[in-house]
């Protein structure tokens, strides 16, 4: 028995595969390298050598943007899909959660495009913005 290809058929299947291509694309997501920090659970404090290495991600589709983190386990003020606003210029990416989950502070993640790492910020009780006085890494995941 002989197959015969129909072009057709395959005209059909080149354009899907191209769509494919297109919505996987329309919908990639940057991701950056990311420390996070253990609290001592005796003292409450923070330390700088016990942290986890994971990511932190941004996925813009369809005009919204959503972030995550992967680093171990969270709180759940970073657990999840958080919705957020992307500013890009000046050589810098500020990625701001949209509505921080209540209880929780608010928090922003500066980030320079030159992959050399960036500053997770949280908004004072006053309104300013404050430097985390940790390095969270923030350099992109190749």
């Amino acid at each position: 028995m002989k197959t015969i290809h129909c072009p057709s058929r395959i005209h059909a299947l080149a354009v899907l595969a191209i769509a494919a291509i297109f919505a996987a694309t329309a919908a990639q997501a940057q991701v950056w390298e990311y420390k996070s920090y253990k609290r001592d659970k005796n003292t409450k404090q923070y330390s700088r050598e016990n942290f986890v290495t994971g990511t932190i991600s941004v996925e813009e589709k369809d005009g919204e943007s959503y972030f995550r983190m992967i680093a171990g386990g969270l709180d759940i003020c970073y657990r999840g899909a958080i919705p957020v606003t992307v500013e890009r210029g000046a050589g810098t990416v500020v990625i701001t959660a949209k509505q921080p989950v209540t209880g929780c502070e608010e928090f922003r993640y500066r980030i320079r495009e030159d992959g050399s790492g960036g500053t997770k910020e949280v908004k004072e009780p006053g309104g300013e913005w404050r430097n985390s006085p940790f390095d969270h890494g923030l350099r992109p995941v190749k």
